[in-house]
């Protein structure tokens, strides 16, 4: 067995064995089934095709040349379109049926006598070069959007790279002679050894690339659902908390006036008692998008209690934090909430804490919230739909 045969070899076992890793992710584990299931069907596709290769299987070669050529191209067509699943891209699907249908009849027309491997060679590396050059493209686009610009890169220049070289052994087969080693794969040479070793180092990369797409999806969905609120989608009491301390920071480096306000939905409770549990979902996720839609795209709004909410209000003086609270009083008032037909007016009470620049590095947002609390009960105690402004500061103790 020559080098080149080897290296196919190798391309079957790996492409088996990530096979494997792909049927655990999807089956055992759940990992981007739909995606998965087409990434193993490329691999058992690539495996098979580079089996194909072999000649110790000794199948004959008007089976073996076409059954190992459309492997390798449905195995790419399957990795681009479990590509495009995963991003949620365009999975091409009328141009791989063409490429596939117009692939098969050439192959047809072409036959397999010896003198034809320059048309097999021109045919193959024009199609596979083809579909990872628009794999290529496409990854990158689509893992710019979700993980920026460098593992972009990393991911999909090894692809355009491997697509890139097979449209050259395609031009190559136009102008060398019918017997050059870099048309005909099965004699070794030093460009088709170095092609089929790009090949292969290509696939690796590639199936570790995308190990590292679901691992990354994963662990973000894992933060998300660790400091998010289920129902409202707002950040939960978690990242409440990790977004005041990290404005705590910010606070002894650049001193500015802050702001919290703490935010109770009226009547919440006998609401919740008449209509049912189901309905009140609804009228704190419908709170939850206006507090949202109406604070500043530098507020944080967070969901920190059954029917109660908190808003911190960065480089917000006490003047700032009296017109924000009382625009979200009357955002909140002013929905048009029906249930069953009926009107629900809706009414919000808030409790208004601010730290002056002055004792901005003496900041302390536990208290600071501890004094919210006390002007949301103040407000309450009034009737409700009001915004109560505590300004007394709250001092880091010792």
């Amino acid at each position: 067995m020559n080098v080149n045969y080897a290296l196919m070899a190798v391309l079957a076992v790996q492409a088996a064995l990530f096979g494997a890793a792909w049927w655990v992710g999807v089956l055992a584990l759940g990992l981007a089934r739909q995606a998965g299931l087409h990434w193993m069907g490329m691999c058992l596709a690539i495996g098979l095709g580079g089996l194909g290769f072999v000649p110790t299987l000794e199948l004959p070669l008007p089976l073996a040349l076409p059954a190992r050529n459309l492997l390798l191209l449905l195995g790419c067509m399957l990795m681009r379109r479990g590509n495009a699943l995963f991003l949620r891209g365009d999975t091409a699907d009328l141009e791989h049926a063409l490429l596939l249908g117009v692939t098969g009849v050439v192959m047809l027309a072409i036959g397999t006598d010896p003198g034809t491997h320059w048309l097999w060679a021109l045919l193959m590396s024009s199609a596979l070069g083809w579909v990872l050059l628009r794999t290529g493209v496409e990854l990158m686009r689509g893992v710019l959007g979700e993980a920026g610009r460098l593992p972009a890169l990393l991911i999909g220049v090894p692809v355009l790279l491997m697509g890139a070289a097979l449209m050259g052994r395609a031009a190559s087969a136009l102008v060398m002679p019918p017997s050059a080693a870099l048309v005909d794969l099965r004699m070794p040479s030093i460009a088709g050894t170095a092609l089929l070793l790009a090949g292969l180092v290509a696939f690796t990369l590639l199936q570790f690339s995308l190990f590292y797409l679901v691992v990354r999806r994963l662990l973000v969905r894992l933060h998300q659902v660790s400091s998010q609120d289920a129902l409202t989608r707002l950040p939960n009491r978690r990242a409440w908390a990790t977004a005041l301390q990290a404005e705590q920071v910010r606070m002894q480096r650049h001193p500015v006036p802050t702001a919290v306000a703490v935010i109770d939905i009226d009547g919440f409770r006998q609401m919740n008692g008449r209509f049912g549990p189901a309905r009140g979902d609804e009228v704190l996720q419908s709170v939850a998008r206006c507090l949202e839609d109406t604070a500043r795209a530098t507020d944080v709004v967070a969901r920190i209690g059954s029917a109660q909410f908190g808003v911190l209000l960065p480089d917000t003086d006490a003047d700032g934090a009296l017109e924000a609270a009382e625009r979200l009083r009357q955002a909140v008032a002013g929905m048009n909430l029906r249930i069953d037909d009926e009107r629900l007016p809706l009414t919000i009470s808030v409790g208004l804490a601010v730290q002056p620049v002055e004792l901005a590095q003496q900041l302390n947002y536990a208290g600071m919230q501890l004094r919210a609390d006390l002007a949301l009960s103040q407000a309450r105690a009034a009737g409700g739909n009001l915004v109560q402004l505590d300004r007394r500061p709250s001092i880091v103790p010792g």
